[in-house]
């Protein structure tokens, strides 16, 4: 019995150096996902670091993109001349105080509409429309505007994104009502004392 053990010997040290090896291997291995591992965490971090600073940057500009158009809109409202603003579909995104007064259109029945639904068909020969389709800035175009034939002094002028692309058209306007009312009363005078 004792030979046969010894006959056996040589096979069950090839037995556990196989066993030996495959530790030896599994214990690289294992070093080697670890090592992995740590870099990808490591990597990980590192990306959520930069993704947390991203977030505040946008954050940030986000808040000041705010910042700046509620000054743009508290400006556009305190003007005195009368301010639409239109995009590239010819809807009005805004719609100032002096404009609402002047034309007796109340901003909520405005803004999201068709400029031309809002001010029918005399919009489109002149006014942001008129740029919109023609690409043409307006100075100094005398005109009618709202329900009430409101006779205004109207010009136009691109909106522009920081790229330089068109955005929409501002359309501002003066109200001449009152000039018209002067000049037509010294009218009125002149041929009165022509005639008297």
């Amino acid at each position: 019995m004792s030979i046969s053990k010894t006959s056996k010997l040589p096979e069950d040290e090839k037995g556990i150096d196989s066993l030996v090896d495959a530790f030896r291997n599994f214990n690289e291995t294992a070093t080697t996902l670890t090592d992995s591992y740590r870099r990808l965490e490591a990597r990980v971090a590192q990306l959520t670091e930069e993704l947390e600073a991203k977030d505040q940057e946008l954050y940030s500009r986000v808040r000041k993109l705010d910042r700046m158009s509620r000054n743009f809109s508290a400006l556009l409202e305190s003007v005195s001349s009368g301010v639409i603003v239109i995009d590239l579909d010819g809807k009005i995104t805004m719609f100032n105080r002096m404009a609402e007064e002047n034309t007796k259109i109340n901003s909520i029945d405005a803004i999201n509409k068709n400029y031309s639904e809002v001010f029918g068909g005399q919009s489109e020969e002149s006014g942001a429309l008129y740029t919109l389709k023609f690409g043409q800035e307006l100075r100094g175009v005398e005109k009618k505007l709202g329900n009430n034939e409101l006779i205004v002094q109207a010009g136009t002028t691109w909106v522009m994104d920081s790229y330089g692309e068109k955005v929409g058209v501002i359309e501002y306007f003066e109200d001449l009502s009152h000039i018209r009312y002067l000049e037509d009363r010294v009218e009125h005078q002149k041929n009165t004392v022509r005639t008297g």
